[in-house]
């Protein structure tokens, strides 16, 4: 198996969930700007990360994060009901719109459009502390593809300049965050450039 990835979040969550299942690939980097060949070849949108191999092109993230729990199934990341799946989806939806959305405009934004999503980011994050104070992890007393997603994002809160401040009613989101970092599967995850991060 190849994973085709860069240095944006969504490859490291990518390489994260990879990490946790412990599973072995072949990683090939791709650099911002970087014609690969191998790449378009197997990919027609030419986007990462890309997962390949011999049975199966990926490049769909949430195709490939739920191809990846299936064909390794442990540890679990998806809820056995289809209630507390639904419930799973609907949180990771709400990530990637509230969420990663606002962080895509920081990396490649204008300057005035930066600023305005670095609030909003800070907003929404503020506005989803309470998924942190009643469990271990987000929305959940086990581990799921929700922390997958959120992790990458998380790690580069510095980069983007979104700061969280720690008071009382952020500690459950502060330790939580400590929690991903220290995960095994996620420090394995990072590139060079990415531990620069923080």
């Amino acid at each position: 198996m190849q994973l085709y990835s860069d240095d944006s979040q969504y490859s490291h969550r990518i390489r994260f969930l990879l990490g946790i299942k412990a599973v072995s690939f072949d990683l090939v980097p791709i650099k911002k700007r970087q014609k690969s060949q191998a790449l378009l070849d197997i990919n027609p949108y030419k986007t990462l990360p890309t997962l390949y191999s011999k049975d199966i092109t990926l490049y769909d993230r949430m195709s490939m994060m739920e191809y990846v729990e299936e064909r390794f199934p442990y540890p679990k990341l998806l809820p056995v009901t289809p209630l507390e799946r639904a419930k799973l989806r609907q949180l990771m939806y709400r990530i990637q719109t509230d969420l990663c959305a606002p962080a895509d405009v920081i990396v490649a934004g204008s300057a005035r459009r930066r600023e305005t999503a670095r609030q909003v980011l800070r907003d929404n994050l503020s506005s989803m502390l309470p998924l942190y104070s009643e469990h271990k992890w987000c929305g959940s007393d086990e581990m799921s593809l929700v922390d997958v997603c959120l992790a990458p994002l998380l790690w580069r809160l510095t980069f983007f300049k979104v700061q969280v401040r720690q008071t009382r009613r952020s500690m459950p989101f502060v330790q939580y965050m400590e929690r991903l970092f220290g995960n095994r599967g996620f420090l394995a995850s990072l590139s060079a450039s990415e531990r620069e991060m923080r």
